[in-house]
Parts: C-alpha cells; structure tokens; sequence
C-alpha cells in the first residue's frame, strides 16, 4: 500500500510539473494570455509554485537508510564502546 502511495505522489508531482512547463509555453504562445505574460501577480505565483514544486520533489527523492551511527557493524560498535567510555568517565566526573 505504501508503495501505490508513493506511485501516486510522484503522478502527481509529474502532472503539475508538466502543467508548470506547459502555462510557461501557453504564456508566449497563446494570445489571450498576452495580458499575464506582462502582470506581476502571474509571475509571483508562477514562481512560488514553481518553488513549491521544487521542494516536493527534493523532499519524494530516495532516502537513504542507514544504521544507528554508522554505515556498517564495525562503526555502531567503536561507536557503543566509544558512548560507554564517555559516560563511564562523565560519571566519575561529578
């Protein structure tokens, strides 16, 4: 189910990109939106969807899954003796 669900958010991220590419090509295209090519309100939204639709995409990219403090095994473990060290020290510090 998780997996439809991310198929569907990338669908539509892929639909509204391509609506944000095809109003910037109906913009110089088309006549009767001569007038918004010209005003600044048009522009202001278009970039902020445009920004939006930036973050979305950063934010649905592949994450990268890693373990506890390390990449590996040998790292979690120099990591857990290394945290007992320190707060075996800091006991003994007060």
């Amino acid at each position: 189910m998780r997996e439809r669900k991310l198929s569907r958010f990338r669908i539509i991220l892929t639909v509204l990109t391509i609506l944000a590419v095809l109003y910037l090509i109906g913009l110089y295209t088309v006549p009767f939106m001569e007038p918004l090519r010209q005003g600044f309100y048009p522009w202001l939204l278009y970039i902020v969807f445009v920004l939006i639709l930036v973050c979305l995409w950063t934010l649905s990219g592949k994450k990268q899954r890693y373990s506890k403090y390390g990449e590996d095994k040998i790292d979690n473990e120099k990591m857990e003796v290394t945290k007992a060290v320190l707060s075996e020290k800091n006991k003994w510090y007060w």
